[in-house]
């Protein structure tokens, strides 16, 4: 029934993108293999980056299953948009650890992953918008990032106790106005800005 679905779904793309030439790309099976494919065409134009993650994963799956997930996003996303798409980059020791923590402590979903003789080596994990890229492919950049994360005031308060009901250590801080602060396994910080307003320890 799911399949079904899914096809009946899929059957109705290509209406959307007429007359999008097509373009090759590379398959485990051979590139003219999947190229072929009266369905892969439409579906590599979508530009949502969450939505194209999914799709992708359901499409692999049931309409081509011998190309991968990563490369079939790769597909997916070879045409962008005019506005800009801006994912940041964190330096980690180890993926499997990182996405852990950013999951399990943070709140975050794995949107896809990419290894390399069965280690992983760059993942995404998503929250509410926020979409991070995580690589363990420069160690020299380990723990060097710094992510800036601006919240509501009452959902910025959610999220500390949120946080901190999980054992998550949060440490106040300063950047010319309070801020929340958050380090990954590797140093990598997260700042959230409070509402404008005095330092409590000014007032």
């Amino acid at each position: 029934m799911a399949h079904a679905l899914l096809r009946a779904v899929l059957a109705i793309v290509p209406t959307l993108f007429a007359g999008i030439p097509n373009r090759s790309h590379d398959c485990e099976r051979g590139t003219q293999d999947c190229v072929r494919h009266p369905m892969l065409a439409p579906i590599k134009w979508i530009h949502s980056d969450w939505l194209s993650s999914r799709i992708a994963g359901a499409y692999r799956r049931i309409m081509c299953p011998g190309i991968s997930a990563m490369r079939l996003r790769g597909v997916i996303l070879t045409r962008m948009s005019n506005e800009w798409f801006a994912r940041p980059v964190l330096f980690v020791e180890d993926i499997d650890t990182a996405v852990e923590f950013y999951g399990k402590q943070l709140g975050f979903t794995q949107a896809w992953r990419y290894e390399e003789e069965g280690k992983a080596r760059v993942a995404q994990v998503d929250r509410q918008g926020c979409q991070l890229i995580l690589t363990s492919q420069w160690p020299d950049k380990v723990g060097k990032g710094l992510i800036f994360i601006s919240l509501d005031g009452a959902v910025l308060n959610a999220l500390r106790a949120e946080l901190e009901g999980r054992g998550v250590a949060v440490k106040d801080g300063e950047w010319g106005y309070r801020i929340m602060i958050v380090a990954d396994p590797d140093g990598n910080q997260l700042y959230f800005p409070y509402p404008s307003g005095p330092h409590p320890s000014r007032a």
